[in-house]
């Protein structure tokens, strides 16, 4: 079974910019609302970050908290960095029933493992029927053999214990339901897929930044016998059935995505398996076990949100000088390239544009544009400056300039990037969207037509919260530089 995702984006009813990502996929009812824009005439926003759904079910809000957590003590913890950006405290745990040992981290109230599962049973797969995938991604487990049961027990309706189901988990731990899930997800916050996601292993360059060490990998899944999607996509079940449905709840991550997809999916299908903490079990603790990250913004910061302040940069080569500011452990461009090279333009092809919000450049412009020492920034680093900034909203107000943008829906420029509404050039030369949208590239592209951008619009929604899109090559858009 395939399915597709498009959407289509309009300015003045000539912009004709599309995105297509067609992917193949396991039988079952599959939800998700991604962040897109929509423009029609100006701007009309929508889009959304974490939607579950499982056909007509929506995510019920969390009822029950996490307990908290005493202490293990055969656990042991120890420190590890994902990256120089990133840190977390790790433990380890045995499961007795194979000696298997697994590293698990806490995040938020919750401890998580940050492998799947690997213990072995009925209905259960290595990826591709190959041991080392096992050793890889872990096991891929049907969901009756995830919840414990047999194939012939779950055939129809599945009689499971109230509370927490164990199933295939070792003592102490149990598969997580939906609201665990979605606490995990709200408390990742913005993009979580990037935050969870591995920094290694995806396609397309689609890793994430595994802020948390959860680690997620893309093991793919097994339906109808046919293994697909490894390198594209994880899959997890989650302990919520679908009633007289024969389906279950799962959440799906994809290589190309920031958020996080739910739906129902067919119980035979093969998903992987994180385990959750149950209440009561106990950790080995100390007051230095907390995550953490050098670059992420914590309460001393906000004073001087900089970390470095700003500073200045001159072009040797047309001795243009450009405002630069440190956000994070980055340094960005806090203006708009104005350089000027083979097909890029001012808008409306006045030289007063340029002088106020820099040029618009077409993708292969853009990726030779920058300055010695600098350069277009990829998919990762967009997204990191956009974690370090907290989440989408403090990025759309914390991001954007005091001024300039339509209906007054300015920013408050706390971290000195000073994002002005540039608009583009479509495909078709006609400039779009001045004071109402800001479009910047990445040197990420997808294909020979289709090339990443970041996209802040004016609105005072969450709907116009910024995001990673698409676009055609030859659309003209902004480009912020950052520091090699």
């Amino acid at each position: 079974m395939k399915l597709g995702f498009r959407y289509l984006e309009l300015g003045n009813g000539t912009r004709h910019s599309e995105r297509s990502a067609t992917k193949r996929i396991v039988r079952g009812c599959f939800c998700s609302m991604r962040s897109g824009v929509t423009f029609v005439s100006f701007v009309i926003a929508f889009s959304s970050l974490v939607f579950f759904c499982g056909c007509t079910d929506y995510v019920a809000q969390i009822d029950d908290r996490i307990e908290s957590i005493q202490h293990e003590k055969n656990s042991s913890s120890e420190k590890i960095s994902a990256s120089s950006s990133w840190e977390w405290n790790v433990y380890t745990m045995t499961d007795s029933r194979d000696g298997q040992i697994y590293e698990f981290v806490k995040i938020g109230e919750q401890f998580w493992m940050s492998e799947n599962l690997n213990y072995k049973t009925a209905k259960s797969y290595c990826y591709g029927d190959k041991e080392s995938n096992c050793s890889k991604y872990g096991r891929l487990y049907t969901w009756a053999a995830a919840v414990g049961k047999s194939e012939k027990e779950c055939a129809n309706e599945c009689s499971l214990p109230s509370g927490n189901v164990q199933g295939v988990c070792p003592d102490g731990w149990h598969l997580p339901s939906k609201a665990e899930w979605n606490a995990l997800l709200i408390t990742v916050g913005s993009v979580p897929a990037v935050r969870l996601k591995d920094t290694s292993g995806w396609a397309n360059d689609g890793n994430g930044l595994n802020i948390y060490g959860f680690s997620v990998k893309p093991a793919g899944s097994k339906s109808n016998g046919e293994y697909s999607n490894e390198g594209d996509d994880a899959y997890f079940w989650s302990a919520t059935m679908v009633n007289d449905t024969g389906k279950a709840f799962a959440l799906n991550i994809n290589y190309d995505q920031g958020d996080v997809s739910s739906g129902s999916f067919d119980r035979s299908t093969a998903f992987s398996v994180r385990c959750v903490m149950g209440a009561g079990t106990t950790v080995e603790s100390s007051s230095s076990k907390k995550i953490s990250s050098s670059s992420a913004k914590s309460s001393s910061s906000k004073a001087n949100p900089y970390h470095g302040g700003k500073g200045f940069l001159t072009d040797v080569r047309d001795s243009q000088t450009y405002d630069i500011v440190a956000i994070g452990s980055q340094t960005w461009m806090a203006e708009n390239l104005n350089f000027e090279t083979e097909d890029s333009y001012c808008y409306n092809d006045s030289a007063e544009y340029c002088e106020k919000y820099g040029r618009l450049y077409e993708w292969a412009s853009a990726m030779e544009a920058c300055p010695s020492g600098w350069h277009l920034p990829n998919k990762d680093e967009w997204l990191a400056l956009f974690a370090f900034v907290g989440d989408s909203s403090s990025a759309n107000l914390g991001l954007k300039s005091t001024n300039g943008w339509i209906d007054n829906l300015n920013g408050s420029d706390a971290y000195g990037f000073s994002m002005l509404p540039g608009g583009f050039r479509d495909v078709g030369g006609v400039y779009i969207n001045e004071k109402r949208v800001a479009f910047f590239w990445s040197s990420a592209d997808k294909d020979d037509t289709f090339a990443y951008y970041m996209s802040f619009v004016s609105t005072s929604s969450k709907q116009g919260d910024p995001s990673m899109k698409l676009d055609y090559k030859n659309e003209a858009l902004s480009v912020r530089c950052v520091r090699d």
